[in-house]
Order: structure tokens, then C-alpha cells, then sequence
């Protein structure tokens, strides 16, 4: 796993993860820009729905809604499978936070085979 940009955790020979609140939707230029990237979206491949994270327990809009907007995101590069993600349970911050597992593909290209 490696902690880069996303642009060059997509071009790595190596696994990489990259995970976080990045404030976009899936209609924003900067979602599509990591998806251009090559990086595949987690909870999108795997799971497909809403994925809703954010606001948790937002007492500014004079009453607490549900999370509504998806916002936090786990993008992993082609030679690793995502083999689990779900949206875990509130812990203290104003995001629901992602959860996933993830295995290297088997011909990956850190050992210089093709993924499948």
C-alpha cells in the first residue's frame, strides 16, 4: 500500500489505497478526475448504493436529518480487489466512516502479470 497523490498511486506498479473526505459527489469534476486516474471507487464497484457518510448529527440545520450526501471515499488501484465496504456506525466525528477489504489480485502487476 502506498500513501500518495492519486494520480500517481494510479500509475504505481504497486497496490495503493486512497481513502478520505474528499467534500465531492459522484457528479463533481473532481470525482471524475480520479476515475480518469484509473482508480476505482470501492463502495461503487462493490456495493453500488447511496453510501451515504455525511452530516452525522448536524445539529446546524435545527434538527438531526439521517446522512444524505456521499462525500468520503475508498479508491484503490486496478491490482487490488475490494472484496468488502460498508458504511460503519457514527464514532465521534460528523462522517460516518468507510470500512473495506481489499486483497491483491492474483497477477497483479507487482509481479509482472497482467490483473484479471
Amino acid at each position: 500500500v502506498t500513501s500518495a497523490s492519486p494520480r500517481s498511486a494510479a500509475r504505481t506498479a504497486r497496490a495503493g489505497l486512497v481513502v478520505g473526505d474528499y467534500n465531492t459527489t459522484e457528479r463533481s469534476p473532481v470525482y471524475r478526475d480520479l476515475r480518469a486516474t484509473g482508480l476505482r471507487d470501492a463502495y461503487r464497484e462493490v456495493v453500488g448504493g447511496p453510501g451515504f457518510s455525511f452530516p452525522v448529527d448536524r445539529r446546524a440545520f435545527g434538527f438531526v436529518p439521517p446522512p444524505f450526501l456521499r462525500i468520503d471515499y475508498l479508491w484503490h488501484t486496478a491490482d487490488l480487489a475490494c472484496l468488502h465496504v460498508e458504511v460503519g456506525r457514527a464514532g465521534g466525528s460528523d462522517h460516518l466512516p468507510l470500512l473495506g477489504v481489499f486483497a491483491r489480485r492474483r497477477g497483479s502487476l507487482a509481479d509482472g502479470r497482467e490483473p484479471r
